[in-house]
């Protein structure tokens, strides 16, 4: 609200991405925005929040199943990994054998996870998503927050959200820029 507060007449906000899951006000910043139509370029954490939600409501999820699809997530994710780990040692027994037990270790709490939510089948990268974003990166108080929301303006959210950039090109004084989250495409 300072940056805002900071404009001068002619000037443009541009805001470029990881608005949310820093803090409990994600959301209300986002409305903001949305109210200012302030462009967006998207950030990891806006992209994370549109593929759970994707996810949660594909499938009509509680919080108590997102919790358990979450731990099933960090295993699929913990598996990946022991997975090119052994891509990228394969002559070198000790991490053979390592990950060997890691691997079978997260299966053993991927089937338990999922077998706490049988209504439902879900894809491993669709559990890798809630894990991603509301076990990893501090989303669940933004879940939290856009669950609060009339389904209107959560409708809403993931709209404007859908149609924010990636990245922005601009000139200004004849100088070009390019506004992105992270290294532009296609890196």
């Amino acid at each position: 609200m300072k940056a805002v507060q900071m404009l001068k007449a002619g000037d443009k906000l541009y805001v470029l991405g990881d608005v949310i899951d820093r803090g409990p006000r994600g959301i209300d910043i986002l409305l903001d925005m949305m109210k200012r139509k302030t462009p967006l370029v998207l950030g990891n954490h806006e992209h994370q929040m549109l593929r759970a939600i994707g996810v949660i409501r594909k499938y009509n999820l509680t919080m108590q199943e997102i919790g358990d699809l979450c731990v099933a997530g960090q295993a699929v994710q913990a598996i990946n990994q022991s997975i090119q780990s052994n891509k990228s040692n394969p002559n070198d027994s000790k991490v053979q054998a390592r990950n060997k037990q890691a691997i079978a270790e997260c299966e053993k709490r991927k089937r338990e996870s999922i077998n706490a939510v049988p209504r439902v089948k879900l894809k491993d990268d669709e559990m890798q998503a809630l894990y991603i974003w509301i076990g990893a990166n501090e989303g669940k108080i933004t879940y939290e927050a856009f669950n609060r929301l009339p389904k209107k303006d959560q409708d809403a959210v993931i709209k404007y959200l859908e149609d924010s950039y990636l990245y922005i090109k601009k000139t200004v004084d004849g100088k070009p820029y390019l506004l992105a989250h992270a290294t532009p495409p296609p890196y």
